[in-house]
């Protein structure tokens, strides 16, 4: 028996083109598990951002309404920067950064009304309107619309009065997730929280 010669009988090395596909293959499926694990994830953080965000303010509402009696009518005044009044700071960052869309303003103000000037139920309003509002009732400017009316554009328009051209400052009763639709993890809306 004679053999040809050594080389047929070396293999040489290297991968088939059909091992290299379905190793590809596999790789991109388990790619494409591991991409929905990973968004959960991140849901999973925020959700826990909204709630420590939620908590840590409603805390600070509620110490600032023990100390003062009274319901803040700014953010600044939460954060201690209202002075001579003032000056206690119960919440570093207020409002806090809205986890799902980083916007420190993206809260909805659940505002008791219930300040030194007025006292009567709770209404929500955009954080922006809050602050506009309160701005505009501190500088003594009409919350009216062309005619003379409560602006139609501000749902807490004429509700009181500390004087013949302004509603009176709204306090802080609570912040709550702006959007309606948005559901958690658990099932629940944001909004909810």
């Amino acid at each position: 028996m004679t053999y040809k010669s050594e080389e047929n009988f070396i293999r040489r090395g290297g991968f088939t083109l059909i091992e290299i596909l379905t190793t590809i293959v596999i790789i991109g499926v388990l790619a494409t598990a591991a991409v929905p694990i990973g968004q959960l994830m991140i849901i999973r953080q925020q959700e826990k951002l909204l709630k420590e965000a939620l908590s840590d303010t409603r805390r600070a509402l509620d110490q600032f309404y023990e100390h003062y009696r009274t319901f803040p009518a700014s953010f600044m005044e939460l954060r201690g920067l209202a002075p001579p009044n003032f000056t206690i700071s119960y919440l570093r960052d207020a409002p806090p950064v809205n986890p799902f869309t980083g916007d420190q303003y993206d809260w909805v103000v659940v505002t008791s009304g219930v300040t030194e000037y007025n006292d009567f139920g709770c209404y929500e309003t955009g954080c922006h309107e809050f602050i506009d509002h309160n701005r505009r009732v501190f500088q003594n400017e009409a919350d009216l619309d062309t005619s003379g009316n409560p602006n139609p554009a501000n749902p807490l328009a004429g509700k009181a009065k500390c004087c013949d051209s302004c509603t009176g400052y709204w306090g802080i009763w609570d912040i709550k997730y702006p959007r309606d639709d948005r559901l958690a993890i658990n099932e629940t809306l944001y909004k909810d929280w």
